[in-house]
């Protein structure tokens, strides 16, 4: 017995030693003979390397996320890491690795609306467009097909795009506009209308984008044939006349497949080189052949395409082709 409390004696004895030596609580545990630690171990106190969550920003601001100022100066983070495109005087250029640089690229969002502005107050004016003669949805539907972007999102009062490229979204909003034509019906003839108003007039006048009577999307295909081939009607206009009238041929029916590419291969003939337009044509043709399941030489074509378009790979239309062939 005097064995034991001389145990237990010299127990405690150490534990209160130990604790205060190092700031932590022993324990002498009986059951197990030995010393235990007792409560949470203390930890040193660190400044955090982490940043708060940042605020949702304006549109077209590095993806939304407003920049924040520091030590260094004005810097964004991308994937947590700290990212400064306008440097202090005299450190120089930052570099960025290929990852960050395709990141900080597809952060930069440019939204364009087509529709109501009371559906929305916040809408910075140089960011919507208001149809004075249709209504949102058709336009939208429309003008994804001549520039491509992501979407289109919204409700049936208020639809938008989202472009990462701000030249590509400049062309489109300045292009919208003559997407804004009143809707024909098929028995009411020409209505004193131009050619290319009479085309987009029949889409509208239909149930577009879903369905569309077969005769009178025939017809509406053959006006647009008569605008691309009008030497006198400006590019921008013949271009996305072949782009919608081969859209038209096989959205509603895929057996027309062929017949979208052979307009295709028409319009590419307006826009050769490494023109944006000439790849918007490109990306349908690639479109096509997925839809023929034509894969080997969709992959052959989507691969020669990203080469030649290199200068345009910040945008919706190039990663798209890209994300293609990474997918599969």
């Amino acid at each position: 017995m005097r064995t034991y409390s001389a145990v237990w004696m010299t127990g405690l004895a150490l534990s209160l030693i130990l604790g205060c030596q190092s700031g932590e609580r022993y324990e002498f545990n009986r059951r197990t003979f030995r010393f235990e630690r007792v409560g949470p171990r203390p930890r040193p106190t660190v400044a955090s390397t982490e940043e708060p969550a940042p605020a949702p920003g304006k549109e077209g601001e590095m993806g939304r996320i407003p920049p924040r100022t520091g030590p260094g100066g004005t810097f964004h983070t991308i994937n947590g890491q700290r990212i400064s495109p306008r440097t202090e005087p005299g450190t120089g250029p930052v570099a960025l690795t290929p990852k960050q640089k395709s990141a900080y690229v597809r952060g930069r969002v440019q939204r364009l609306y087509i529709g109501d502005p009371t559906a929305e107050s916040t809408i910075a004016p140089e960011n919507l467009f208001v149809p004075k003669q249709t209504t949102p949805n058709p336009v939208a539907e429309l003008l994804v097909v001549v520039f491509p972007g992501q979407g289109p999102g919204g409700s049936d009062r208020l639809r938008y795009l989202l472009y990462s490229n701000d030249e590509v979204w400049s062309r489109a909003k300045a292009f919208v506009r003559r997407l804004d034509v009143a809707p024909l019906k098929p028995d009411a003839g020409s209505d004193g209308r131009n050619t290319w108003d009479q085309a987009i007039g029949l889409v509208y006048g239909s149930e577009f984008p879903r369905r569309m009577d077969p005769q009178v999307r025939f017809r509406a295909v053959g006006l647009l044939n008569q605008v691309m081939a009008d030497r006198s009607a400006d590019l921008d206009l013949r271009w996305a006349a072949g782009l919608i009238a081969a859209n038209l041929q096989s959205r509603f029916d895929p057996k027309d497949s062929i017949a979208a590419s052979a307009l295709l291969s028409r319009t590419s003939e307006l826009v050769r080189g490494s023109d944006y337009r000439a790849l918007v044509v490109r990306y349908h043709y690639l479109r096509q052949l997925e839809a023929r399941d034509q894969k080997l030489t969709l992959r052959k074509k989507a691969e020669e395409c990203l080469k030649t378009y290199r200068r345009w790979e910040d945008t919706d239309c190039y990663q798209f082709i890209r994300n293609y062939l990474e997918s599969k």
